[in-house]
């Protein structure tokens, strides 16, 4: 039988049997004092209240018509003490009122008298709400209890004799009380035929003796607080049958409210509490052999079991699912790091041997060949670095910050670029055109903003054959009038269909693709673009026509316009060259370098052999000695030193060693990302060069530390 049927039988029966027992014992009470309690309660009812009635009316008739006086309202105007003599003295004395006073429509005392112990209005505890009450409602009246008794108090607000309906702006308030004195609750009594006594409010209990007919009048003060209880008794006298069943009537319905209490709670542990108790300790335990046996029921709690058992299985699986993925996001983050380290690490080698091969071989036969090997290589890096910028964005790792950069800062980082490619694509014969406009700033970052100049200036070299490719950087408007800085990037190549202008933005996708694309690439330069200038606020646009050209815009919001041009650049990007006639002035510089690549070793001593004094090492901890025993002006740091010691727990312990506080330490390595930069820095080092690296930034970096320092 299902929960629910057993427990709707249950209640049934516990209402059947409740109501039959009821019915018994409310037939039998009803036969003896219902009539009789009906009828005396509502006598008692009708005549205390129309007591109550007569007694106040008397007062409430005069505070009308007293506040209805012309006289009254030029007294609040111009108080008159002989006036108030003749008048509200004598209305006191006659009507044997025990307070009185007059106020005026700011809620000023112009007169008060009382001889119960007032000697001002304050006593009352009268407020700016008060009056706010008395002007909104004209006439109202409550109590107020003093150490007498309670006095009930009549409000009115004082208008001229003609103002009948009390339309006009009030001039005042009048207020009279009458105290509940001996002689006013002896009326009451001989009128209703009952006892009185006041209670206070927070102490009332409002339970009734059975044998006692009682009414309670609340005491309200002028915001409408209950402060005490006027409580009339009056006796009734019961038969004592019917005392002895009522007396009756409750033993037995306590003794039937125990045993139904004791079934219903009998039922409840057997068919509710203790399943549910086995499914909490199933949870707790995480061991779902507690409800092995209820998952056998044929009811909803075996049918609840077997959905607990199904999802502690479910959850079981998610936590496992969770600590995979959670691992496969640590792997994810920690291969995205070594593939960075592990391939710029021999691109390095690769790309600088290539450069000085080049060099040493300018008129041999074999320059092209050297030439294809760069080209190759460059273009590996440039693929490499795309993916991955792609990698960190997707990751959620981006975690870099803007910097504040003049835009005249700007057009030299695109101009040095937009020149470098010019060089790279000479044989073209295209005309190659900048521009730009300056003296303003915006937020953005360095690296950030030079790979979207970059990938604009490849493409646009990439993509045409004849015409001219042409930079500008310039401040422009949009509908809203507000101004922003953009890059513009225009070329006379192959243009791009509106059909695709869309999908060049998207990861991977090419308007040539498969295989027989016509341009090389792996689709990520715009994607990438884009994802980049969102990232600083800011936005790319398009605009081109198939075998005319494009022209690719980006925009960042301005900071502040018309600021004198920086001459100081920001101390990270910050690289001084020296002149071969300045650099002879120098003695060589001694440096250590601490690399464990035998090949980027190499190619580090090529390039420094005729800046500095080279010192190497291989290890952490031979760099570590090799520091105390030599002073050295710098230090060339690798951070990935193999399983020992690596490059940063290196250059904490070079700090320690006295003379090396302040002495530069420039991290050399693989790790490039932002987020890497930053740790790196954050960790102490001075500098951070990512490999690969060329000469020139590697030899001036170095003469900037070494002596410039």
């Amino acid at each position: 039988m299902r929960i629910r049927n057993k427990f709707l039988i249950i209640f049934i029966s516990i209402i059947f049997l409740f109501s039959v027992v009821f019915l018994v014992f409310f037939k039998i009470q009803m036969n003896h004092n219902s009539n009789l309690q009906e009828i005396t309660l509502k006598q008692f009812d009708q005549s205390l209240i129309s007591a109550l009635k007569i007694k106040s009316s008397l007062y409430q008739k005069t505070i009308n018509d007293y506040s209805l006086w012309t006289d009254m309202a030029n007294y609040t105007k111009a108080p008159d003490e002989r006036w108030i003599s003749e008048n509200l003295l004598l209305l006191q004395k006659d009507f044997k009122l025990n307070l009185i006073g007059i106020f005026d429509k700011g809620g000023k005392q112009l007169f008060f008298n009382s001889n119960i112990g007032l000697n001002s209005s304050d006593e009352l505890g009268l407020k700016e709400e008060f009056y706010k009450r008395a002007f909104r409602e004209r006439n109202f009246s409550y109590f107020y209890i003093s150490e007498s008794g309670p006095v009930e108090i009549w409000v009115s607000t004082i208008h001229n004799t003609d103002d009948i309906g009390k339309s006009s702006e009030p001039t005042g308030v009048f207020i009279i009380g009458k105290l509940w004195d001996a002689e006013f609750i002896s009326d009451i009594n001989n009128l209703v035929g009952c006892e009185y006594k006041l209670e206070n409010a927070s102490s009332y209990d409002a339970s009734k003796d059975e044998n006692t007919l009682t009414m309670s009048f609340p005491l309200r003060d002028w915001n409408e607080v209950v402060q005490s209880y006027a409580v009339f008794n009056k006796n009734l006298n019961f038969v004592d049958t019917y005392v002895l069943l009522s007396r009756v009537s409750y033993f037995l319905f306590v003794l039937l409210a125990a045993v139904l209490l004791a079934i219903s709670f009998w039922s409840f542990h057997k068919w509710f509490d203790k399943p549910v108790k086995l499914i909490s300790k199933s949870l707790t335990d995480n061991n779902m052999k507690h409800i092995s046996k209820l998952k056998e029921q044929k009811n909803e709690l075996g049918l609840f079991a077997n959905i607990v058992d199904k999802f502690y299985s479910q959850k079981q699986e998610l936590e496992e699912a969770h600590a995979r993925a959670e691992e496969s996001s640590m792997l994810k983050t920690s291969l995205i790091a070594n593939m960075s380290h592990e391939l710029r690490t021999p691109m390095t080698g690769i790309i600088g041997f290539s450069e000085m091969l080049k060099d040493m071989l300018q008129s041999s036969e074999y320059t092209e060949v050297i030439q294809n090997i760069l080209d190759s290589s460059r273009r590996l890096m440039r693929t490499l670095d795309s993916i991955l910028n792609l990698s960190i964005f997707e990751s959620g790792k981006m975690n870099i910050k803007n910097i504040k950069m003049d835009i005249m800062d700007a057009a030299e980082e695109a101009k040095s670029i937009f020149k470098q490619y010019a060089d790279s694509y000479k044989d073209k014969n295209l005309e190659c055109k900048f521009s730009n406009e300056g003296n303003v700033k915006v937020y953005v970052n360095r690296y950030l903003f030079s790979e979207i100049i970059t990938n604009l200036i490849d493409n646009a070299f990439k993509f045409t054959k004849e015409g001219f490719v042409s930079v500008s950087v310039q401040t422009v408007k949009n509908k809203d009038n507000k101004r922003f800085a953009a890059i513009i990037v225009k070329d006379t190549g192959i243009g791009i269909a509106p059909e695709h202008q869309d999908m060049i933005f998207h990861e991977f996708r090419q308007v040539s693709e498969g295989y027989n694309r016509t341009f090389e690439g792996i689709g990520l330069g715009l994607s990438l673009c884009k994802k980049m200038a969102e990232f600083m606020s800011g936005k790319i646009f398009i605009r081109s026509e198939l075998y005319t050209g494009s022209e690719f815009s980006v925009i960042f919001p301005l900071v502040i316009e018309n600021m004198p041009i920086s001459i100081s650049p920001e101390p990270e990007s910050e690289i001084l060259s020296t002149t071969t006639e300045e650099f002879l002035s120098y003695r060589k510089g001694d440096i250590l370098v601490v690399e464990d690549n035998q090949v980027n070793l190499d190619l580090i001593k090529v390039y420094l052999n005729e800046v500095c004094n080279i010192d190497s090492t291989r290890d952490g901890f031979s760099a570590i000695q090799m520091a105390s025993a030599k002073k050295y002006g710098a230090i060339l740091m690798d951070i990935n030193l193999g399983p020992a010691m690596d490059g940063l727990k290196t250059a904490k312990e070079i700090r320690k060693i006295e003379g090396y506080e302040h002495i530069p330490i420039i991290a050399v390595t693989g790790y490039a990302t932002e987020d890497d930069r930053k740790r790196i820095l954050d960790e102490g080092l001075d500098y951070h060069i990512p490999k690969p690296f060329s000469k020139h930034y590697l030899v001036d970096t170095v003469k900037k530390f070494v002596y410039h320092n």
